[in-house]
């Protein structure tokens, strides 16, 4: 069974895993480090109780009453199981809970299925961010979505 969790330092291990399978240029130990004790990051993790393991991860940074997504990541044994719209939903359910007015984060225009993810959940495309991927090259698409809570 996948539970949706805050996350926490016995996490950091599998959320490293994730980086490094799911991103081009994936975040070092220390930065995710760093997040346990970032005030003004709320990261969830969705956690495997039958096999212990991390299957994928998302978070935000907040400004104010600005949430802005940093990484939605799963395991790619994990994709199509509903696994980031849960996560997805998370972020938003806390976005509502605790003054968050606007959702904001950027998608390689190539990642199609989480493009659909964020429509699917209300995200609107608001502008394109030239060049801003690298390891590829790719434009980054700009999506926000405001909370009404």
């Amino acid at each position: 069974m996948i539970e949706i969790l805050r996350l926490d330092a016995s996490h950091i291990d599998g959320m490293e895993k994730i980086e490094n399978t799911c991103f081009s240029e994936p975040w070092s130990r220390r930065s995710l480090e760093e997040l346990l004790s970032c005030d003004y990051a709320v990261y969830f993790v969705a956690y495997d109780n039958e096999n212990g393991a991390v299957a994928g991860y998302g978070g935000m940074y907040v400004s104010v009453d600005c949430g802005a997504v940093n990484n939605i990541g799963v395991l790619p044994e994990y994709r199509r199981r509903g696994i980031g719209e849960r996560l997805l939903s998370a972020l938003t359910e806390y976005s509502e809970n605790n003054g968050i007015t606007l959702m904001t984060l950027e998608v390689r225009e190539s990642n199609i299925p989480a493009i659909g993810l964020y429509e699917k959940h209300g995200f609107t495309l608001v502008g394109t961010r030239k060049n801003y991927y690298k390891k590829p090259t790719e434009n980054g698409l700009l999506y926000n979505k405001e909370i009404v809570g």
